[in-house]
């Protein structure tokens, strides 16, 4: 997939106000989500990170619909 430098640029410079006292870690997870959709071109990003049970809990995503993504299979995992 190719990448388009202009919007590599962009996403990075975004990304260096993550590091910036008062940025929340969820909050700067959805910016990270943000960047992804930017550089891949995707019309929507997720993170699900995993627990110490390796049950994958949501985090963050870039919009609405993606967060219904993320959230629909923990409703239909173990917990």
């Amino acid at each position: 997939m190719p990448i388009d430098p202009e919007a590599l640029g962009a996403s990075l410079r975004r990304l260096t106000t993550i590091g910036e006292p008062g940025i929340a870690v969820v909050e700067a997870l959805r910016q990270v989500t943000e960047a992804c959709v930017d550089l891949f071109g995707v019309t929507g990003s997720g993170i699900m990170l995993a627990d110490e049970q390796n049950v994958p809990r949501y985090v963050a995503a870039s919009e609405g619909r993606g967060q219904i993504l993320e959230v629909a299979p923990l409703s239909t995992t173990p917990s």
